[in-house]
């Protein structure tokens, strides 16, 4: 059994200056951890965040900069910009420059650039964007490459359209269009009418001489048959991955290649003060067709309300060509006071790794939070995880939270 992970993360921040000579928000952030590696050794690795929001006239100014280093590793600090752009109106229209982020048609996307966007009448509005990408992922093959899009946002009064393209070349980039196309439409009047929305996105390899390929399409429609229950269904094809689901669900799908189909239903019925219960469940299919899987989940988000205590259990359910799992969780949140809060989380999780046999996942954690000031938050917390092979991982941590606002 590997040796027994025990790590303590401080957080606490720094704020330079006076409130007269700085008319915005700032934060420092610094946090480190102590743990110990599979060889039983000790590292700490460190991170200096800050962040700022200044308006300087009619011209508004954000930041967000990192800074990581591991302490007690020859290896020198590894230094990140986030975030540094402008952001103002010119000819009735607004513009932004620097380092920032613009939504494309899979995914939002970092880049060094300019923004422009412009109304056209009453109903529509007309956007641009381009520059070189940053990293968004682990390893992003799009660094570095240059990106550009163009779309055009319709909005009626029951029908919203936008359209779009964008193409991105660079150095591990071979050069790619894609032509995306979305809409909601609301069917019938009131508050809660019935709506079908569709979205299609089709990208074309220009340099590897391809045909196109319909990269995402997916169709819904919901309608209220009872006025606190909403019903849904939908289908969707997607050959890209999931922008939403990096990490999680894809790899489930890692082992399957090709496109991946789900067709499935909602419904989501709502109580007393904002209180609702959803359920969804969709089935899946991989590659040509052969493997199957589904996903199912379920929810209870109680009301916005004075009570002290709330819950939120939650149930998951996944199974594709990379295993299945079972996860039962939920999230206790006590307001002691209107200065003290503490959270509790608790997950069962039942798993298996393709035809492996089942094994059971637990894991729970504890977080206190205290505001000493205003402008001063601390906190601390305990994580633990263990399986049924004896397998255990144990954190704890402390953090101190300062803001001096505008």
């Amino acid at each position: 059994m590997p040796p027994l992970h025990r790590c303590c993360a401080l957080s606490f921040g720094l704020l330079v200056g006076s409130p007269a000579a700085f008319a915005g928000e700032l934060e420092l952030e610094t946090v480190a951890q102590l743990r110990h590696d599979h060889f039983g050794d000790l590292y700490v690795p460190t991170w200096q965040l800050v962040r700022f929001q200044q308006d300087a006239g009619p011209v508004e100014l954000q930041g967000y900069a990192g800074l990581e280093w591991m302490a007690g590793f020859p290896v020198p600090g590894d230094p990140d910009l986030y975030q540094l752009s402008a952001a103002g109106q010119l000819g009735g229209g607004d513009w932004s420059l620097g380092r920032q982020r613009g939504s494309g048609a899979l995914r939002a996307q970092t880049f060094d650039g300019a923004r422009y966007s412009h109304g056209i009448g009453d109903r529509l509005r007309a956007s641009a964007w381009g520059g070189v990408a940053r990293h968004q992922d682990i390893d992003d093959i799009l660094d570095y490459a240059g990106l550009g899009r163009a779309e055009l946002d319709w909005l009626g009064d029951t029908l919203w359209l936008r359209g779009g393209a964008e193409v991105a070349v660079g150095p591990e980039t071979p050069l790619i269009a894609r032509q995306d196309l979305q809409g909601l439409l609301r069917l019938g009047s009131g508050p809660r009418p019935a709506r079908l929305g569709a979205r299609a996105v089709v990208a074309e390899p220009v340099d590897a001489g391809g045909s196109a390929v319909l990269e995402w399409a997916r169709a819904d429609v919901a309608v209220r048959p009872w006025s606190p229950l909403e019903l849904s269904v939908h289908a969707q094809h997607r050959e890209a991955a999931d922008p939403a689901s990096l990490f999680g669900d894809a790899i489930l799908d890692a082992l399957a290649g090709g496109a991946v189909r789900e067709v499935g239903a909602g419904a989501r019925l709502l109580g007393a003060r904002w209180s609702a219960l959803s359920m969804r469940y969709a089935v899946v299919g991989y590659g040509d067709g052969e493997q199957w899987g589904y996903r199912a989940d379920m929810a209870w988000q109680p009301g916005r309300s004075d009570a002290a205590l709330r819950v939120s259990p939650a149930f998951s359910s996944r199974a594709g060509p990379g295993g299945q799992y079972h996860a039962f969780s939920s999230q206790l949140r006590w307001r002691a006071s209107d200065a003290t809060a503490l959270s509790a989380s608790l997950a069962l999780v039942p798993y298996r790794k393709v035809q492996q046999p089942w094994s059971t996942l637990v894991t729970g954690g504890l977080q206190l939070q205290q505001r000493v000031l205003d402008w001063a938050r601390v906190g601390a917390m305990v994580d633990l995880a263990a399986d049924d092979a004896g397998l255990m991982d144990v954190r704890g941590g402390a953090t101190l939270n300062l803001g001096w606002p505008s």
